[in-house]
């Protein structure tokens, strides 16, 4: 009876603007008589709900800070490693073993610290630096090739890394795209039962109220269901204009 809306495909804007029209279909119809009023009510509340918590998607402003620690401690290891070969060749002896003692620790992980996941080149960077750190013969190596001041700015970039990466932890962690997505799924259920309601009272009720309502709401998803086949046949570059220019054709209707 009723046309289905491909509910899952619109994009957050999107289903907020449907929300808000299917409601206004609801007041025309007057909920009260369709005996919907208790879930138009709840659906209405949700409705002010996403609508206060929407913010069109937008990047973290902590991205290029972690992404240019993470670029600083990828040169320092790089670097340190290549030094090390380097020396290893060293024409005095004491240099040559200096370098294979630092090279020994960086062996036990691997030589490609660089490519590690965050997390992974994180915890590493911090192994090795504990490591050289605490270790007399190591401090006299990097001492001894003169690099001390390399594993500082490694362990600088990668100390600066973890404290941005957690700051934004905890911005996602509030990002109201994931309150919204939560609250979209409670309206998706709501909306379900609405239209089922509708149906069974459609199906046992003669009113020719049921039958106006369930053309329009049909109406109203015919079109979102257009929007949605437009934007994808598009690859989404007329999304905004298609919405907008929707919104203006059912207003003035």
């Amino acid at each position: 009876m009723f046309t289905k809306l491909s509910i899952y495909d619109l994009h957050n804007s999107e289903f907020i603007q449907y929300i808000y029209y299917l409601l206004e279909v609801l007041k025309a119809k007057k909920p009260e008589q369709l005996k919907v009023k208790e879930i138009y009510d709840t659906i209405s509340s949700k409705y002010q709900l996403m609508s206060s918590i929407f913010k069109p998607e937008r990047g973290s402003d902590i991205t290029p800070q972690i992404e240019e620690a993470d670029k600083r401690r990828d040169t320092a290891i790089n670097g340190i490693i290549s030094l090390l070969d380097a020396y290893v060749y060293h024409y005095i002896p004491e240099k040559r073993d200096a370098a294979l003692c630092l090279l020994n620790e960086i062996s036990n992980h691997g030589r490609g610290i660089s490519r590690f996941n965050y997390q992974s080149e994180t915890s590493t960077i911090e192994s090795i630096v504990t490591r050289w750190k605490g270790s007399s013969e190591c401090v006299s190596a990097l001492e001894k090739l003169m690099i001390t001041d390399w594993v500082e700015e490694m362990d600088s970039a990668n100390k600066d890394f973890r404290k941005y990466y957690f700051e934004r932890m905890q911005e996602d962690a509030e990002n109201p795209e994931i309150r919204l997505k939560e609250v979209r799924k409670e309206v998706t259920e709501l909306y379900r039962f609405l239209i089922n309601q509708l149906e069974i009272f459609a199906t046992i009720n003669s009113n020719e109220v049921y039958y106006d309502t369930i053309r329009s709401i049909n109406e109203l998803n015919e079109r979102y269901n257009q929007l949605i086949l437009a934007r994808q046949s598009s690859g989404g570059a007329d999304e905004v204009q298609d919405a907008n220019d929707l919104s203006a054709e059912i207003n003035e209707n």
